[in-house]
């Protein structure tokens, strides 16, 4: 007698694999603290300032390879006075990763907005990949 899965016990077992495993078999970055700028501080013009913040891994295999995006955009004009990217590797499962982003941002008079955004490949769920 033959051992192994009937058919039915197969396809079962397959649709679990197609159906609930993919997650775990996955990767999903999300975002922590900002660190730098401090929503709500005023700073002086002229000042310069590193943008900082924390990127997470909530699933179960490591983040290799995946980079993020800085932009930060006058609130009265629209249109982008500062951006940066910034390349990283190796964030394990359930790890978190401080990104300091390359360039420095010269303050200037006005109210601005922080658009981070980091760009996974594996990301399972693309709807946290940005952050104003």
């Amino acid at each position: 007698m033959k051992q192994g899965l009937s058919i039915p016990t197969f396809v079962l077992a397959l649709l679990l694999n197609l159906l609930v495993i993919p997650s775990s078999k996955a990767t999903d970055l999300t975002f922590g603290q900002v660190f730098s700028p401090v929503n709500g501080t005023t700073y002086k013009p002229g000042e310069t300032i590193n943008i900082s913040f924390e990127v997470k891994n909530i699933n179960v295999l490591t983040a290799e390879s995946y980079y993020c995006t800085a932009t930060i955009t006058r609130k009265s004009g629209g249109s982008p006075i500062f951006s940066s990217i910034q390349e990283a590797v190796n964030l394990p499962p359930g790890g978190k990763k401080t990104i300091t982003m390359p360039q420095t941002w010269l303050t200037v008079t006005g109210d601005y907005s922080i658009d981070l955004k980091v760009f996974f490949g594996d990301d399972i769920d693309l709807s946290k990949i940005g952050r104003a």
